[in-house]
């Protein structure tokens, strides 16, 4: 199985097709770059949850937030390159507590998005939709990079960060 991995972080982007390999043996996991410089050098999307989302809906999509659900799509349609596609976001610390709104964005942002395709192909759309409900897993990583380290109990360490450092941001259960 060929499995897309978009991220907005350059320790996704760079770390987890391996730690996924290793996790799942058989699968193949690539990662989709927001660009690529001439040296081969990946460039991860940016992420749309910097600035604190508004509870409020947003008119017009941050244009990160556009960027991230047309290559999502792109992934799929017109030509299938993925089986599967996983979008991982790390959620910034303004946006903790506000997941439900972020989660809700992304959705809206993929609606407005195939609203603009209707406008050209009415007919791909429902075919869209039915790939992006049987191929598409949106995360949020909980809190940001610290995610990912934590799942390693010596990532921490292994990354040089002193504990004493860490303590006071560490809340069980807090990864989402």
């Amino acid at each position: 199985m060929r499995v897309a991995l978009i991220c907005t972080g350059k320790l996704e982007l760079y770390g987890l097709k391996d730690g996924l390999t290793a996790a799942f043996p058989g699968q193949d996991f690539h990662c989709v770059p927001f660009a690529t410089t001439p040296g081969g050098q990946m460039t991860p999307f940016n992420s749309f949850t910097s600035a604190r989302l508004p509870k409020k809906i947003l008119q017009e999509p941050d244009s990160s937030l556009s960027e991230l659900v047309g290559a999502t799509i792109d992934e799929l349609y017109p030509v299938r390159k993925s089986d599967l596609v996983f979008v991982l976001d790390d959620l910034e610390l303004c946006n903790k507590g506000n997941d439900a709104v972020v989660v809700k964005e992304f959705g809206r942002a993929i609606t407005r998005h195939l609203q603009r395709i209707h406008a050209v192909d009415k007919f791909a759309v429902k075919s869209i939709q039915q790939i992006l409900r049987d191929s598409v897993s949106f995360h949020l990583a909980v809190p940001m990079i610290e995610s990912w380290l934590f799942a390693d109990p010596t990532g921490p360490s292994k990354a040089r960060v002193p504990m004493h450092q860490l303590s006071p941001l560490l809340q069980a259960g807090c990864d989402s």
